[in-house]
């Protein structure tokens, strides 16, 4: 009996000495909404990580996505139960509508080396301001070219408007169909001017129902890519 206590109370301690401490990073918010901002303006808040693992906690980095700035901790080295502060900024200059930023903390964290933290808001513009953007304007988002015969060439023009008070400026037109060709007469267009985007569809070798996606990106911050949808029904 006293040889198989023995045995139990080896296997016990060599079982308790055997557990491994680590790390834990934890941030009691994880995303924070900064609702609605007006632009042009620098926005801070504050995170606070706390180590609640049982042994230290080493910070090795803080780095951001694109257009979001994040303050280094004062402290790297995180003893269990302390907290640190992580100031992350977002510059709001020349952005509108809805905005989400990261913040990403490397760590030696076991279970979380690259944690993340999320800002977001809305950025909005006065009614005076918003009319001074460019603006977009189709005249639909769906074109059908309804039913036709096998091998015609198809052609369509479609009008692009500017309805704000910038120069619009097209960037760039795509579609990732070979037989629809694109073509736009001007690419800059001033207030309540337009602008016709010519289609060619060639139906040589197609059949049945056809669809493309038309891609029109521009500096309108509202719709930085508008979207036309080209269809047709291929009948041999």
């Amino acid at each position: 009996m006293k040889k198989i206590f023995f045995l139990f109370s080896i296997l016990l301690t060599t079982g308790i000495f055997a557990q491994k401490t680590f790390p834990e990073i934890i941030s009691s918010e994880r995303t924070f909404n900064l609702k609605n901002i007006k632009q042009n303006k620098i926005i801070k808040h504050d995170f606070f990580i706390k180590n609640i693992g049982t042994a230290v906690l080493k910070i090795k980095d803080v780095k951001t996505s694109c257009e979001c700035t994040a303050v280094q901790p004062l402290k790297k080295i995180i003893e269990p139960g302390d907290s640190v502060k992580i100031t992350a900024e977002f510059n709001t200059i020349n952005k509108i509508g809805f905005q989400r930023h990261h913040v990403y903390i490397f760590s030696n964290d076991p279970k979380n080396p690259e944690y993340r933290l999320t800002l977001t808001g809305n950025v909005i513009l006065s009614k005076e301001e918003e009319q001074n953007l460019p603006k977009i304007k189709l005249p639909y988002s769906v074109y059908d070219f309804g039913n036709v015969k096998q091998g015609k060439i198809l052609k369509h023009f479609i009008e692009i408007k500017n309805v704000g008070k910038e120069t619009l400026k097209i960037k760039k037109i795509k579609t990732g169909c070979k037989f629809l060709k694109l073509k736009l007469k001007k690419k800059k267009l001033k207030y309540n001017k337009t602008s016709k985007l010519k289609l060619k569809l060639n139906t040589k070798n197609l059949s049945g129902k056809q669809s493309c996606i038309v891609t029109i990106k521009s500096n309108d911050p509202r719709t930085r890519v508008a979207i036309i949808t080209i269809t047709a029904n291929v009948i041999k």
